[in-house]
């Protein structure tokens, strides 16, 4: 019982983490989109309105001046970090479950290990008690009975029949009373 609580508790922690976890990684998405957005306009402005200076690298002219090759490489950009938030969610997910099953099952094993070592020393309490207990019961029986004959001794060759156990206890009897 204690077990299933457990479980269920954890599952609710890390579910929680877990929306938490995705709403951060959302606002990052949407920060990496601002940014993304942001790169863009600063680059045209710097192309429309830098071409002019000529203190500009030739290469970068280059860059500036070829806007599909830029918008190429500013989108491979963006992918590439979104790849990465993609990427980090999923490992940081997979690990977490991951845990939560190793813990889990590690937990359901000690509580597993535990019950049988309970139930052994139960079981062995009880049989030692109950041996207790019969001999007990014997002892009891053989003082309350003490003409008690064995159906069968070692001398003997035939088990006594009921008569002859009477005259036995009979003969016993007359042979404590003082004549």
């Amino acid at each position: 019982m204690l077990t299933v609580w457990l479980n269920r508790s954890v599952r609710e922690l890390t579910t929680g983490w877990l929306e938490q976890l995705r709403g951060h990684l959302a606002a990052l998405r949407d920060i990496q989109l601002q940014y993304h957005e942001q790169l863009i306009e600063v680059l045209i402005t710097f192309g429309e309105f830098r071409m002019s200076d000529t203190n500009i690298p030739e290469q970068l002219k280059l860059l500036v001046t070829d806007k599909e090759a830029l918008a190429m490489v500013i989108q491979a950009s963006h992918e590439t970090h979104c790849a990465v938030i993609d990427f980090r969610e999923e490992n940081m997910v997979s690990r977490l479950k991951g845990w939560l099953e190793s813990a889990m099952n590690g937990i359901r094993t000690n509580e597993l290990r535990r019950s049988r070592s309970r139930i052994s020393e139960i079981s062995h309490f009880t049989d030692t008690h109950i041996g207790y207990l019969q001999d007990m019961r014997v002892l009891t029986r053989l003082e309350m009975n003490k003409y008690y004959v064995p159906e069968v001794r070692a001398d003997q060759d035939h088990v006594p029949t009921k008569d002859e156990l009477k005259q036995i206890k009979k003969a016993r009897k007359w042979s404590s009373q003082p004549h």
